[in-house]
C-alpha cells in the first residue's frame, strides 16, 4: 500500500549472505571501529551525567527518562543528525520494532508503514544533504563511500543506504535501552549483587555481559536453512525457516551452571550469545558495551537509595517475538550533584 511512497530497502547485513553481507558490513564497520568506540569515553560519560541532571528529583520511569535517551542521542550524534528529532526518531525505531515483533494487528501494521516511510523521507533529504555538503558523521562516511559491484565502484543507492540507517537506528537504540533497563531491575532485585558492584565498580564490565546473557535482548532471530542438515531429530532442507533462540540458548545448563540465577561475578558470563556469532555478529556490540559500562557506575553512584517503585504497577514485556525488555521501570532515588 505505501510502496509508491517509500522504497523497498534493499537487503544488506541482517538480511544478507557473503559476498554482498561482507561488502555492507565492511563499511558500516567504521563507523564503530574498536578505535573510535575508545575515543568516545568522555563523550558518552558527559552525556549520562547530563541525562541524569535532566531526571525529575525523587523518582521516575527509568526507561523514559533515561535508557532510551542514552542510546538514541549517541546514534543520533554518530549518525550526524540532531538531538532535537529524538521524539520522531524514537517513534520509527518503534515502528521497525513493531513491523519484526511478529505480533502486530493489520491496523498496527499500517501504522508502522506509514512511519516507516515518514523515517525513508526525512533520510533520503538528510542522504542528498550530506552528498552535496559532507560532515564528519557516518552518513556523509556512507553517502561518499565506492561500493564495489563486481570489480565496479559506485556509490550506494536510497534502497541500499536505507536499508543500512534503519538497522543502524534499531539495533542502536532498542536492545541497549532494554538492557540498561534491565540491568537496574536485575540489581534492584539483587541488593547483595548490587552492594558488591557499588563496592568494586571493577566488576561492571562482567556484570554487563551477565545482564546481556540474563535478559538476552535479541531473544530469538528468525534464519533461512541454506543446506540440508538435522538439528536434534528434526531435519531440515533449504528454504525452511528457523527460530533461533538466544535466549534459551543463554540458559543452557551444558554451557552456564545455574543458569537461571543472575551473577554479576559468573566467570562464564561473556560466552552469551546475545550479540549474535559469526559473521551476523552486532556491529555495535563494543558501542552498546561503552554505553552501559559507562552508565551503570554514573547511575549508581548519583541515584542513591535506588528502589523500585512498587506502588506504580506491575512490569510489562515487550510483546515481540524477537526482542525482550521491560517498557517500564518506575524508580524512586535521592539525586546526587555531579
Amino acid at each position: 500500500m505505501f510502496a509508491p511512497e517509500g522504497w523497498i530497502v534493499a537487503d544488506t547485513m541482517l538480511t544478507a549472505d557473503p559476498p554482498e553481507h561482507s561488502r555492507y558490513r565492511k563499511l558500516a564497520m567504521k563507523a564503530f571501529t574498536y578505535k573510535r568506540v575508545l575515543q568516545m569515553t568522555e563523550y558518552v560519560d558527559q552525556l549520562v551525567h547530563d541525562l541524569i541532571d535532566a531526571m525529575p528529583d525523587g523518582g521516575c520511569e527509568f526507561k523514559t527518562a533515561f535508557a532510551n535517551k542514552l542510546p538514541m542521542y549517541v546514534i543520533a550524534d554518530a549518525l550526524g543528525v540532531p538531538r532535537e528529532k529524538f521524539n520522531e526518531f524514537e517513534t520509527w525505531s518503534n515502528a521497525f520494532v513493531l513491523m519484526l515483533s511478529g505480533v502486530a494487528d493489520k491496523d498496527m501494521r499500517l501504522w508502522g508503514a506509514q512511519r516507516i516511510v515518514e523515517f525513508q523521507k526525512y533520510f533520503v533529504d538528510v542522504i542528498e544533504e550530506k552528498r552535496a555538503r559532507p560532515t564528519d558523521d557516518v552518513i556523509s562516511d556512507l553517502v561518499h563511500a565506492d561500493l564495489a559491484d563486481e570489480g565496479d565502484p559506485r556509490k550506494m543507492t536510497y534502497e541500499e543506504l536505507l536499508s543500512i540507517l534503519q538497522q543502524l537506528l534499531v539495533a542502536g537504540n532498542e536492545t541497549t535501552a532494554h538492557t540498561l533497563t534491565a540491568g537496574v531491575k536485575f540489581l534492584l532485585e539483587h541488593p547483595e549483587q548490587m552492594a558488591r558492584l557499588k563496592a568494586d565498580p571493577s566488576l561492571t564490565a562482567n556484570m554487563v555481559e551477565e545482564v546481556l546473557r540474563y535478559l538476552s535482548p535479541t531473544n530469538n532471530m528468525w534464519r533461512v536453512v541454506t543446506a540440508e542438515d538435522q538439528i536434534g531429530d528434526v531435519p531440515v532442507v533449504p528454504g525452511d525457516l528457523v527460530l533461533l533462540r538466544y535466549g534459551s540458548a543463554n540458559r543452557d545448563v551444558c554451557k552456564f551452571s545455574n543458569p537461571d540465577a543472575f551473577d554479576i561475578e559468573r566467570e562464564t558470563a561473556k560466552q552469551h550469545l546475545a550479540f549474535g556469532a559469526g559473521i551476523h555478529t552486532c556491529l555495535g556490540s563494543q558501542l552498546a558495551r561503552k554505553e552501559m559500562i559507562t552508565a551503570f557506575p554514573i547511575i549508581l553512584e548519583r541515584l542513591s537509595d535506588l528502589q523500585l517503585d512498587q506502588s506504580r504497577g506491575e512490569f510489562t514485556y515487550l510483546p515481540s517475538v524477537l526482542l525482550r525488555g521491560v517498557t517500564n521501570l518506575n524508580v524512586t532515588y535521592s539525586k546526587k550533584d555531579r
